[in-house]
């Protein structure tokens, strides 16, 4: 094993300490970032540019589906993932970008709610889990019930409708009920 990593007691709380007042300012400059960057794209006829540079520039410890979710609540967004060519070898390369919503649900700006409600406030973080059967069929259903409800309520529509329809009634009908589960 590296000693590396021996640390006393006494230099392991200074870490800590510094790594929250270094995650805190961090997140302060990530919303105020994101702020501008929704700004710009207001005020530069949707260029959501910055907003993708921001969400690719953060590394994996920060949550990123957070502040997904957190542009395409306060902003005409949504991220896709998007081929590019890249320089290197000629090869296309996945990247996730912002493009504007042309869905008919398409969410307006709202800079006053974006401002109170910082990324990291909007969404909870999962807790980690290990998968068992009984959890694997439950957020089937529980994604079946959600696809279901945006049909319902035609979020989505014609045959992308049609088909998750499809979907969510065959998951549904492998999913056991409450009344087998409970035999």
């Amino acid at each position: 094993m590296s000693t590396n990593y021996a640390l006393t007691k006494d230099q392991i709380v200074k870490n800590i300490a510094s790594i929250k007042g270094r995650s805190n300012t961090l997140q302060e400059d990530i919303h105020k970032t994101a702020m501008a960057a929704m700004l710009h794209a207001f005020n530069h006829n949707n260029d959501f540019s910055l907003c993708s540079n921001l969400y690719n520039a953060l590394p994996s410890g920060v949550r990123k589906n957070a502040l997904a979710t957190w542009f395409q609540t306060f902003a005409p967004m949504v991220l896709r993932n998007v081929s590019i060519n890249a320089t290197q070898g000629g090869r296309a390369k996945k990247v996730k970008l912002f493009k504007l919503d042309k869905s008919a649900n398409a969410q307006a700006y709202e800079f006053d709610k974006a401002a109170e409600t910082p990324f990291y406030d909007l969404t909870k973080e999962s807790e980690p889990t290990v998968m068992t059967t009984e959890s694997l069929l439950k957020a089937l259903e529980n994604l079946a019930k959600k696809a279901d409800k945006q049909v319902n309520e035609g979020m989505v529509h014609g045959a992308e409708a049609d088909s998750i329809k499809g979907i969510t009634e065959r998951i549904l009908g492998i999913v056991p009920t409450k009344a087998a589960k409970a035999a």
